[in-house]
């Protein structure tokens, strides 16, 4: 109980000396506590949706022509593939126990 005490003295002193500086720290206290009930589901679900959209509305102002463009996204789409498959590699290698 006594330290109780002690720390809520130190706290109205800290207060009293600097009382702007008191409440920006609280004010950010509570903005990172806040909890929206937002979970990682929803926040990578809205992540693919912009992704998506902003795909969208690239492909539609796009200067290309329809054939161009899907070359282009072929390309795109191989050249991720193999970039995928060479992580995966990778990751084995670095994974795989020695032998």
């Amino acid at each position: 109980m006594n330290g109780a005490i002690t720390e809520l003295h130190s706290l109205v002193k800290d207060i009293r000396a600097d009382p702007k500086k008191h409440l920006e720290r609280e004010s950010e206290h509570l903005l990172m506590a806040k909890d929206d009930g937002l979970g990682g589901g929803a926040v990578l679900l809205a992540f693919v949706a912009g992704a998506v959209a902003g795909a969208a509305v690239a492909l539609l102002f796009a200067p290309a022509t329809g054939e161009e463009t899907r070359e282009f996204i072929g390309q795109r789409a191989r050249e991720g593939r193999e970039k995928v498959v060479d992580a995966a590699r990778q990751f084995r290698s670095a994974t795989e126990p020695d032998a």
